[in-house]
């Protein structure tokens, strides 16, 4: 019927064979965590490079800009107020400044 097969193993031989393979599985699964550690270093020192690369062409973007706009800027709204109330005659200049709504 059933066939019974006797295998007789050492303990020591077994415990030796555990520990063996699990310093194995240890080792392999370092070297593999070492390996990722050393890929994700030179992508962050790469993005690192990247970045500075960006921000100092964003530094030299800013400074010509900086050096274009040394001109003297005026205000439209204001001198457009002052070339009225200089076109219009003094009594309606006193009406548009009075605001009152009452004409006289």
């Amino acid at each position: 019927m059933l066939a019974f097969i006797e295998i007789t193993i050492n303990i020591v031989y077994l415990a030796a064979i555990i520990l063996t393979s699990a310093a194995i599985g240890f080792l392999v699964n370092r070297s593999h965590l070492h390996k990722q550690k050393t890929a994700i270093s030179k992508l962050e020192v790469e993005m690192l490079q990247s970045h500075s690369e960006i921000l100092q062409l964003q530094k030299e973007l800013s400074e010509k800009e900086s050096l274009q706009s040394k001109t003297p800027i005026f205000s439209i709204k204001d001198t457009a107020a002052e070339l009225i109330q200089e076109q219009l005659p003094a009594r309606l200049t006193k009406k548009v400044v009075g605001g009152n709504g009452a004409t006289s």
